[in-house]
C-alpha cells in the first residue's frame, strides 16, 4: 500500500490558487449545519475551480470536487485503492493495461507509476469525462497513458451514451434511460482492436462500464481464449456476495479463469462489487 501524505500536503504540493485551496479545505475539513448547500453555492459562484493534488506520491490529478469519486480522491487520497492493489499482484514486466471506463484517470495514472507497466490504454467515450481524463494525462507527461475515445462492447458500431448525475459523472452508461437523449459514440470490441492492431494486446484489464461488463468480455472472447490476458478486475451486480449472473461465471470459467470478490478495506458490501478473474 502507498503511504499517503496528509490532505494539506497533497493540496499544497498541487500549487493551487487561494480560492481552490480554500474551497478544498472547506469541503474536507469544516463541518456545520447546511454546509453542503452553502459549499455548492460557493463552488458554482467561483466557477467550479479544479483542485490539483499530489497523487500516489509521484503523480498529479486535477479534480472537480463536486463529483462523488473526485471528492473521495481529494478527501482520502484514492478511490477504491483495493482495485489496483489486487491487480498489481499480477504485474510482472512490460505489462499492457486496458482501462475500460477510465473516468478521470485515477486508476490509470496510479498504474502507470509502476515501472513494470509499459503502457495503458484508457477507454473513455463520455466527452465530458474524457476532457477531464485528457487534462490529467497532460499533467503526468512521464506516464505512459493514452486516451482511446470509444466505448467497448460485444459488437462494433455506433451507440448512444446516456449521461449521469453531474455529481457522479462516472455513472454514464450505454444502457438506455427513460426520457433521456444520449450522445452518439463509437463502439468497438477487444477482439476487433487487437486483431486489427489498433491497440496493443492487453495483458491486464480493468472494466467498469456501469452494467455492460459482460458485453465487454464477450467482445474479448478470442483474446481470452488465447490466454493473452492474465487477470481482469471488473465491477458487477451481486446477489449476497456472489455475482448475480451465473452466465458470466460460466463464461469466464470456460475461458480458464478463476473469479473471486475483491473485499473493500472497510468491509462494506454494496449492490455492485469488484471482482478479479485470473488464470490460476
Amino acid at each position: 500500500m502507498t503511504t499517503l501524505p496528509s490532505f494539506r500536503e497533497r493540496v499544497r504540493r498541487g500549487n493551487n490558487g487561494p480560492i481552490a485551496w480554500w474551497l478544498a479545505r472547506y469541503q474536507v475539513s469544516i463541518r456545520h449545519r447546511g454546509k453542503d448547500r452553502l459549499w455548492r453555492g460557493l463552488y458554482r459562484f467561483f466557477c467550479r475551480p479544479s483542485v490539483k493534488v499530489v497523487y500516489a506520491e509521484h503523480g498529479l490529478l486535477s479534480l472537480e470536487i463536486d463529483d462523488l469519486v473526485q471528492k473521495e480522491i481529494l478527501t482520502t487520497g484514492f478511490y477504491e485503492p483495493e482495485v489496483w492493489d489486487t491487480l498489481a499482484s499480477f504485474v510482472n514486466t512490460n505489462e499492457v493495461i486496458w482501462d475500460v471506463g477510465a473516468h478521470v484517470g485515477s486508476f490509470a495514472i496510479r498504474a502507470s507509476l509502476d515501472a513494470r507497466v509499459s503502457s495503458i490504454a484508457c477507454f473513455e467515450p463520455n466527452p465530458t469525462t474524457a476532457q477531464l481524463l485528457r487534462r490529467n494525462i497532460a499533467l503526468n507527461p512521464h506516464c505512459r497513458v493514452t486516451h482511446v475515445p470509444m466505448a467497448l462492447g460485444a459488437s462494433v458500431g455506433t451507440r448512444q451514451l446516456y449521461g449521469a448525475d453531474p455529481q457522479n459523472i462516472g455513472l454514464a452508461s450505454l444502457l438506455p434511460r427513460d426520457s433521456e437523449q444520449g450522445v452518439a459514440v463509437n463502439c468497438s470490441t477487444v477482439d476487433d482492436l487487437v486483431i486489427s492492431g489498433q491497440c496493443p494486446t492487453p495483458t491486464l484489464m480493468k472494466i467498469d462500464v456501469e452494467g455492460l461488463e459482460f458485453e465487454v468480455l464477450k467482445g474479448a472472447k478470442r483474446t481470452l481464449e488465447k490466454g493473452c490476458i492474465k487477470a481482469i478486475v471488473f465491477e458487477f451486480e451481486v446477489k449476497g456476495i456472489e455475482i448475480a449472473n451465473p452466465d458470466l461465471l460460466h463464461f469466464l470459467s470456460r475461458m480458464g479463469y478463476v473469479t473471486r470478490r475483491i473485499e473493500r478495506p472497510d468491509g462494506t458490501i454494496t449492490t455492485r462489487e469488484n471482482f478479479i478473474a485470473f488464470k490460476p
